[in-house]
């Protein structure tokens, strides 16, 4: 049986590089018993298993490590998610890059994630408005919000963000704002990865 692994987003628990998704009602618990003691991998480090609603989610660290539990519940898996190939394993452990199906809002390479005090830094957050707005090739979000209450207005705090579309406007939004930039983050697509290296079919 091949079965294509679906790009993941991220490692999960910070060390899990697979999910595999499988129906409850077909994995036992002598499955999960005979799962959980093996020697191929350490139970509490390498595996993590969850019951959700009438699946079973089983989280594995490596490729080697996966294919054996394959052969322990091949007929139960309704899907797998992973690394699809080794640029993409790379990109996972570095934390500058947001692997995505799209860009930001399917047109922004780079998000610039901000912190600043609203109500302090008036002039920055004016200026990060007027950038935005004289420029189609950046977008700036949540800058401030205004609450309303009993006719009293208030301007409430959010993690604010600007969307980049390429390096270019990166480089003027960094020179503008390098000392309320927290993190930059960039997008890499599904589709990039794919053709960045070659697919792992299992």
């Amino acid at each position: 049986m091949n079965l294509k692994i679906k790009p993941t987003d991220k490692v999960y628990y910070g060390r899990l590089y697979y999910k595999v998704t499988c129906d409850s009602e077909k994995v036992t618990l002598h499955d999960i018993y005979a799962i959980e003691d093996t020697r191929i991998w350490n139970r509490y480090y390498d595996l993590k298993i969850k019951r959700k609603n009438n699946q079973c989610e089983i989280f594995v660290k490596s490729y080697e490590q996966l294919e054996f539990l394959f052969d322990k519940v091949e007929k139960s898996i309704i899907e797998v998610h992973g690394p699809i190939n080794e640029y993409h394993k790379n990109l996972l452990n570095d934390h500058r890059y947001h692997i995505k199906n799209s860009l930001y809002y399917n047109k922004y390479r780079y998000q610039a994630i901000l912190n600043y005090d609203v109500n302090r830094d008036k002039e920055l957050v004016n200026g990060i408005r007027d950038l935005a707005n004289s420029n189609k090739d950046i977008l700036a979000k949540g800058i401030w919000t205004v609450t309303t209450s009993g006719g009293i207005s208030w301007l409430r705090y959010e993690r604010p963000r600007i969307y980049i579309k390429d390096k270019k406007e990166l480089m003027l939004v960094r020179l503008a704002y390098e000392q309320a930039i927290d993190e930059i983050k960039e997008v890499i697509t599904t589709k990039e990865i794919e053709e960045n290296g070659k697919e792992t079919i299992w």
